[in-house]
């Protein structure tokens, strides 16, 4: 074992592991050829977010030296178009509380993770891109989480507790239809990704 605890762990050029303990990001110097830890580990972020119920520290570490990380706490955020330059280039939808997107490959509409206000219960909502129009796609007392497109843009793919708060199974959705398929039932916490 390299790193105690849980989280989930990044490496960076010129050689750390990027990786969370409770609410900071910290880097730890590591010797790549000999697969060892040197040093102690020094903190990078603060108040760094962690994914409701996982052990996933919400933090992105790129080959080139760029950390982007998500910082702790539920607060309303607004979507917006971003040039590559970092320009803002104009807001998309209502402002609420949004995390965990995906793109679908038309690329003409977002499905988000968003939390109830009063609840904060999470859902799976899609956003129209070229409307700014959302449709809310489940609806559920446990929480709904991390939507990933089916290719053809036809379904959604997501993880939810509903019937377990103990482990997370994986739900299958056509966007729009009434009703979700379980497609897997786990004993342990499992998430879809690309």
């Amino acid at each position: 074992m390299l790193i105690p605890g849980e989280s989930n762990v990044s490496y960076t050029p010129p050689g750390f592991l990027i990786y969370g303990q409770k609410d900071t990001l910290l880097a730890h110097r590591f010797d790549i050829k000999k697969l060892q830890l040197t040093g102690e580990p020094f903190p990078i972020a603060e108040h760094e977010a962690r994914a409701i119920g996982m052990p996933i520290s919400l933090f992105s570490a790129s080959q080139n030296g760029v950390l982007v990380y998500r910082v702790a706490g539920f607060r309303e955020s607004r979507l917006a178009w971003y040039s590559r330059s970092g320009v803002r280039q104009g807001a998309i939808g209502e402002p609420g509380m949004y995390w965990g997107m995906s793109l679908a490959a038309d690329e003409t509409r977002l499905a988000v993770m968003r939390a109830e206000p009063f609840t904060q219960t999470t859902n799976i909502w899609t956003l129209d891109l070229t409307s700014g129009i959302f449709s809310r796609q489940t609806i559920n007392t446990a929480a709904d989480i991390f939507p990933e497109w089916s290719p053809d843009g036809r379904e959604l793919v997501f993880t939810s507790d509903r019937d377990n708060h103990l482990k997370l199974d994986l739900y299958q959705k056509v966007v729009g239809g009434v009703g979700e398929q379980l497609l897997f039932e786990s004993h342990d916490n499992k998430v879809p990704y690309q």
